[in-house]
C-alpha cells in the first residue's frame, strides 16, 4: 500500500471523527467581535494533547490566543505551513436560523452553524490532515507547522501577522489554507481593496433659501459619481494570471453568475454607506460616505489613490481618508504548491478543479507579502456570514483528503 493509499484509508476510517470534530468546534462561540477564542483554543489543545501532538499557545492578546503545532518528518527538508483562523462573524438573530447558530447540527449531509464555512470546516480539515500525517512521518521529510489563529476577521494583527513577526517557524516554504473557495476551484490570488471615508462640507440654510446654502449632499453625489470612473484605469495584469482566469471563465461565470470573471479581472467601486442631512426642509451642511474599491492584479493602491487625488481637485469641500488598504497579491498559478493541490483535488473529486482568484481577503496576503507561496482550497460556502450558514460533509472530507495528499507529496519532493 502506498503512502497516499494509507493516508486515504486513515481518513475514510475516521470520517465520523472528522464530522464530529467540526460540529463540536462550531458549538464553541468565537464570534468577532469580541474575538474571544480562549474556549475554542482550550478545546483544540485538549484534542491535540490526546493525539500526542506537540503545540504551543501564543497569546499576545489574552483573549485572542493562537495555536502553533509542529510535526517533524523522517529527515531534514522543506517546511509546509497550514493556516486557518478560529474567529467567525457574529451569529446575528438566532431566531431566524433553521437550527441554532451554535448547534453544529449535522443533517441531510450538511453541517450547520456560524463559522461552518468561514472557517471551522477549513480548521477541521487542517487539524485532521495534521493528525493523520502524524501517523505517517516516516514517509516524508521536512516538517509541517499548524497555525490556528485569532483575529483574522479584523485584520490579523494579533494572529497571523503577530506569528509571522515573532515565531520564526511560521515562515515556511509554502502555505496551505482551507478558506471556503468551493472544492471546484483553488485560489492562487486575492484582489486588493481600499476602503475610504469621504466627507463633504457645505453651508447649512433653510430648505426654501437655496441661494443661501451650499448643499453637502449634492456635492457628495457629484464626487461619488466622479470617483466611480476609477474602474476605467488601465490594468497591466501579469500574463499568467490573465491566462488562468480566462481558461476558467466559463466555469466561474456559471458558478458565480454571468460577469463574475470580469469582476475578478477588473476594478470595482461600491458606494456602501452614505449619511447626511437633518431634516427635509434644511440644506445639509455635512455628508459622509464610505466607499469600497477592489483592485485586481495589475493595479496598485497608489495608482488608484493618485487618481482619486486628481478627481478631488475638481471638487471643493470634499476630503477623504483611507480606512483600510491592501494590495492585490498572488502566487504564480504554475507554482508547485498550486499544481500539486490541483492534481490531488482532481484525484479526490474525479473531475476538473480550476485555478482562480479570490474576491475577498484572507490571511494568505500576510504570507505572500513575505514571499511565501500560498494556495487556498476549502469547502463551498453556503450563506457565509448569513442565516443558516453551512457546508456539506462531502466538501469537508474532500478538503481534508486534498490537503493531506498534497502535503505528503510536497514533502516527499
Amino acid at each position: 500500500m502506498t503512502g497516499k493509499e494509507k493516508l486515504l484509508e486513515l481518513i475514510e476510517e475516521n470520517k465520523e471523527k472528522i464530522i464530529s470534530f467540526c460540529s463540536d468546534i462550531i458549538k464553541i462561540s468565537s464570534e468577532n467581535p469580541p474575538g474571544d477564542t480562549t474556549r475554542l483554543v482550550q478545546f483544540i489543545g485538549r484534542y491535540l494533547h490526546a493525539e500526542g501532538l506537540d503545540y504551543t499557545v501564543y497569546a499576545p492578546q489574552e483573549k485572542m490566543p493562537n495555536i502553533v503545532g509542529l510535526l517533524k518528518g523522517a529527515a531534514e527538508g522543506r517546511r509546509l505551513v497550514f493556516n486557518a483562523h478560529l474567529d467567525t462573524y457574529p451569529c446575528g438573530d438566532a431566531s431566524r436560523w433553521k437550527y441554532d447558530p451554535l448547534s453544529g447540527m449535522v443533517a441531510d449531509g450538511k453541517i450547520y452553524g456560524r463559522g461552518a464555512s468561514d472557517m471551522k470546516g477549513g480548521c477541521t480539515a487542517s487539524i485532521m490532515a495534521f493528525t493523520f500525517l502524524s501517523k505517517l512521518t516516516h514517509l516524508f521529510n521536512g516538517e509541517i507547522v499548524l497555525t490556528l489563529v485569532s483575529d483574522e476577521e479584523t485584520g490579523g494583527k494579533w494572529g497571523t501577522v503577530w506569528l509571522l513577526d515573532n515565531v520564526p517557524m511560521v515562515s515556511g516554504d509554502a502555505m496551505l489554507n482551507a478558506e471556503p473557495t468551493s472544492t471546484a476551484q483553488i485560489s492562487f490570488a486575492e484582489k486588493g481593496r481600499i476602503f475610504l471615508e469621504v466627507i463633504a462640507k457645505g453651508i447649512g440654510a433653510h430648505g426654501a433659501y437655496v441661494h443661501l446654502g451650499d448643499n453637502a449632499i449634492k456635492k457628495m453625489m457629484r464626487f461619488l459619481s466622479d470617483i466611480e470612473h476609477v474602474v476605467d484605469l488601465d490594468i497591466s495584469a501579469p500574463g499568467d494570471v490573465t491566462r488562468v482566469l480566462e481558461e476558467g471563465r466559463q466555469i466561474v461565470d456559471k458558478m458565480k453568475g454571468a460577469g463574475a470573471t470580469d469582476v475578478l479581472m477588473g476594478i470595482t467601486c461600491n458606494i456602501g454607506k452614505i449619511d447626511g442631512g437633518l431634516m427635509v426642509n434644511m440644506i445639509p451642511e455635512k455628508c459622509r460616505a464610505e466607499v469600497d474599491i477592489r483592485l485586481p492584479q495589475g493595479v496598485t493602491c497608489r495608482q488608484v489613490l493618485e487618481e482619486i487625488d486628481q478627481i478631488l481637485t475638481r471638487h471643493q469641500g470634499i476630503s477623504y481618508r483611507v480606512i483600510q488598504a491592501m494590495e492585490p497579491n498572488y502566487t504564480p498559478p504554475d507554482h508547485e504548491i498550486c499544481l500539486l493541490l490541483q492534481k490531488n483535488a482532481e484525484f479526490v473529486r474525479k473531475t476538473r478543479v480550476i485555478l482562480n482568484s479570490g474576491i475577498g481577503g484572507s490571511d494568505a496576503k500576510h504570507f505572500r507579502q513575505r514571499g511565501i507561496p500560498c494556495a487556498l482550497y476549502g469547502p463551498t460556502s453556503y450563506n457565509m456570514a448569513g442565516t443558516d450558514e453551512h457546508i456539506t460533509v462531502e466538501d469537508l472530507l474532500t478538503t481534508t483528503k486534498s490537503h493531506a495528499l498534497t502535503s505528503l507529496e510536497y514533502l516527499q519532493g
